[in-house]
């Protein structure tokens, strides 16, 4: 539980809202720190993600994902979380984990494999750390494609016929 300590401050009535903007936003910046550790958010990007947490309802938004789950457990919701928890997921799945991930470690990847009957890969990324999206674009852009399959080569429109343009890319006139 004590890795889950940040869901239940994140889900205190008004303290994150005070305390995360507080000093220039710089309790963002310590998760970014606390939960990749061998990564510095440049300033540019810490900049747009001040901004973003700026718009009207978004920090909000944020922390009712915190609340909610709090609330799924603790509160009215609990018996129709865990109804929804014990169902199965069918979809094709990729989980993307940081190998260096203080918040999330590749075990909790692997131990959700039960919550899954279709497909579910894990991905590692070594040396990486909560924010693999941000810390590794490459190796995440990189699964994503392996994970989606290769594309179709042209050749044949959406239902299956033959296209007529030749298979160019290239837009034809009418």
């Amino acid at each position: 539980l004590w890795g889950l300590r940040h869901f239940f401050y994140y889900a205190l009535p008004w303290l994150p809202e005070r305390s995360l903007p507080a000093d220039n936003w710089s309790g963002i910046r310590g998760i970014c720190a606390r939960w990749s550790p061998d990564w510095a958010i440049p300033d540019d990007e810490f900049a747009e993600l001040v901004r973003t947490f700026e718009a009207p309802g978004t920090l909000a938004a944020a922390l009712g994902y915190y609340r909610s789950f709090v609330r799924g457990i603790f509160g009215r919701a609990s018996r129709e979380t865990a109804l929804l928890l014990r169902r199965k997921t069918t979809v094709p799945s990729l989980a993307l984990a940081g190998g260096a991930d203080p918040a999330l470690y590749i075990g909790d990847f692997e131990a959700a494999r039960r919550a899954y009957v279709g497909e579910y890969r894990v991905v590692e990324i070594p040396g990486c750390g909560h924010f693999v999206h941000r810390e590794r674009p490459d190796e995440t852009a990189e699964a994503i494609l392996d994970f989606l399959g290769p594309a179709s080569s042209g050749g044949s429109d959406e239902s299956g016929g033959s296209d007529e343009s030749g298979g160019s890319d290239e837009p034809s006139e009418l």
